[in-house]
């Protein structure tokens, strides 16, 4: 699927749930790390604490946002294209004895 196929207004749809998802994850993010910075001495401790809370508070919170993008991400990825040979291989191998299938 190319960037042309798509029209704006559907490509808008489509990209606006993710991005307001990441978004809110960030703001959070920096919210709690710069609270934490002002607590702890150490610059890593605060960054793992928020980035453990931010994803805490994301996936607790904001679970339809998050569907939504997931949602959205999986319509622009689109339906995988069917491969020619998978038919022939399944049927091949439904033909083969069990003990043929446990040797190889």
């Amino acid at each position: 699927m190319t960037h042309e196929s798509l029209s704006a207004p559907a490509y808008t749809s489509l990209v606006r749930p993710g991005l307001l998802y990441g978004l809110i994850r960030l703001g959070t993010f920096a919210v709690v790390f710069a609270l934490l910075l002002l607590i702890t001495p150490e610059w890593w401790i605060a960054a793992l604490c928020a980035a453990v809370v931010s994803f805490c508070v994301g996936y607790i919170f904001f679970g339809r946002i998050r569907r939504a993008a997931a949602e959205a991400a999986a319509a622009r990825r689109g339906r995988p294209e069917a491969d020619p040979d998978a038919g022939a291989e399944d049927s091949e191998s439904d033909r083969q004895p069990q003990a043929d299938r446990e040797q190889q």
